[in-house]
């Protein structure tokens, strides 16, 4: 994030050769986590969209495949953020290193 603010993300991960239990997208950085555990089939794309938790559009910022899947997000359910500069990011899934998709969709964002 190249801004001055924080920006939200949108997650997509998609496992592509076997279903996932779970999910986390840690910011090592600032010790930042977004972690998911339901059963997520080969070919489905989960869809964190943290965005949506900021602008009151009533959407659930979990879903998968369209379907709300907020109470398979782990507590405490804070927003993803990606605070201003550089960050290294890791996501772990369980099985441990299954082959997975992943994208995360940001701008950078300028308080002010």
């Amino acid at each position: 994030n190249a801004g001055n603010g924080f920006a939200y993300p949108t997650i997509r991960v998609t496992p592509t050769s076997a279903p996932l239990t779970r999910v986390e997208l840690v910011n090592q950085t600032y010790d930042l986590s977004f972690a998911v555990e339901m059963t997520l089939p080969v070919d489905s794309t989960l869809l964190g969209d943290m965005p949506a938790l900021g602008a009151g559009s009533g959407g659930s910022p979990l879903t998968v495949d369209g379907q709300s899947k907020y109470g398979a997000w782990l507590h405490p359910r804070v927003p993803f953020s990606l605070p201003p500069g550089d960050q290294e990011l890791s996501l772990s899934t369980v099985p441990a290193g299954a082959p997975v998709h992943v994208e995360l969709s940001f701008r950078d964002t300028w308080a002010g």
